[in-house]
């Protein structure tokens, strides 16, 4: 067994102090251990990153052992009856161990494909549907189809236009989600495990080198105050995922949509559709950011919705805003990460209803003017 007390307890996505109950220094150890056993990516320990960002899904975030679906499956990857009864335990007994423990099966699993494992889709493959390992790279190909179950148990993954709103099929007495003829892509499973690895990021554990234990928190990038600002962490993996492109293709369209939708504009049939939105998503865009750390958004489409005087405010009840509006704080300067609004202004000066939001990133260099991150209609993620 690894010690809490033997050299630097390393850093990893959703290492925080939510999870320190299970994610221990000896937890991460041992993820890294396995990391190296089945000959996954070592550098900044990203193998061992993608192992935790499989847990994390498949535990929604709690990495409890002991964990049980509505579908029967239990523990850090769902072990099944006769997955467990395969490796000569049972799910009782999988369940009774602790988190440390389990990982010994953890790895006994996903070593069985570990010769395809290439990506972090092939690793959450490896569980999800074993076969299907090294498939990770081929994004058109098909998990499963309507034929079977899992296609419609899984909803998750019903990522194509109205997939998820569509209920066509009962299945013991429930009614599940999904096109009567839908498919599972793999593109849509790698946008699912690549989600909680961006959620992960934020929710890093900080260690110090050569020390037994840990702060929490993310550490890539401090404010002048020298705190930490951890949805930073996930807005930039984001940019860098979005690969550079114009909001009109891919994968940066669907992530415009994933933002809007997350701040509830499509609960409403009177909305535009994502076709008439796509020159309005920088508030959307700040909102699932903050929401994905322990802080959150107000959840607005609204970019002044992020001015705690504003006007705008008046008459306002929903109670999600009123409280984000008094966490905002004013500041006299730009600091790494903060959230910066820009109000168009009439040639007079007079500040109109519109305007941009996006997070501080630093100057330029060689001038004053700010470089920030957000998205702007008819441009990119930058």
């Amino acid at each position: 067994m690894l010690s809490d007390t033997t050299n630097a307890c390393e850093s990893l996505i959703w290492g925080n102090k939510k999870n320190s109950k299970f994610v221990t220094c000896s937890f991460r150890k041992r993820v890294i251990e396995i990391a190296k056993n089945l000959g996954l990516p070592q550098k900044n320990n990203k193998g061992a990153n993608w192992l935790m960002a499989v847990m994390a899904l498949e535990t929604e975030g709690t990495f409890d052992p002991s964990i049980k679906n509505k579908d029967g499956y239990v523990g850090l990857i769902q072990f099944g009856e006769s997955t467990a009864k395969d490796m000569d335990t049972t799910q009782k007994q999988l369940q009774k161990m602790t988190a440390l423990k389990q990982l010994d099966y953890v790895e006994k699993h996903i070593s069985r494909k570990k010769d395809k494992i290439k990506t972090l889709t092939d690793v959450y493959l490896s569980v999800l549907n074993p076969k299907s390992t090294g498939l990770g790279s081929n994004e058109k190909a098909v998990l499963w189809d309507h034929n079977r179950n899992a296609y419609f148990n899984n909803p998750a993954f019903h990522k194509e236009e109205g997939e998820w709103e569509t209920i066509k099929k009962e299945i013991k007495g429930k009614k599940r989600r999904g096109f009567i003829n839908g498919k599972t892509y793999i593109w849509e499973v790698k946008m699912v495990v690549e989600g909680w690895y961006s959620r992960g990021v934020a929710k890093k554990n900080t260690c110090k080198k050569d020390a037994s234990t840990c702060e929490f928190g993310s550490n890539s990038g401090n404010s002048k105050d020298g705190k930490t600002v951890p949805w930073m962490d996930v807005a930039l993996k984001e940019a860098k995922d979005a690969k550079g492109v114009f909001e009109n293709q891919a994968p940066l369209t669907t992530m415009i949509k994933k933002y809007h939708n997350y701040c509830n504009l499509f609960d409403n049939p009177k909305t535009p559709k994502i076709e008439d939105l796509e020159e309005s998503w920088c508030s959307s865009f700040v909102s699932w950011f903050l929401d994905q750390t322990d802080y959150k958004g107000v959840r607005h489409a609204g970019s002044r919705f992020y001015i705690a005087d504003d006007p705008m405010w008046n008459g306002a009840n929903n109670k999600r805003k009123l409280k984000a509006k008094d966490m905002l704080i004013k500041v006299s300067e730009p600091l790494y990460g903060a959230i910066a609004v820009f109000s168009d202004c009439s040639k007079e000066g007079v500040a109109k209803k519109g305007g941009h939001v996006c997070f501080v990133y630093g100057t330029v260099k060689g001038s004053e003017k700010l470089a920030v991150l957000g998205g702007i209609k008819i441009v990119k993620l930058r």
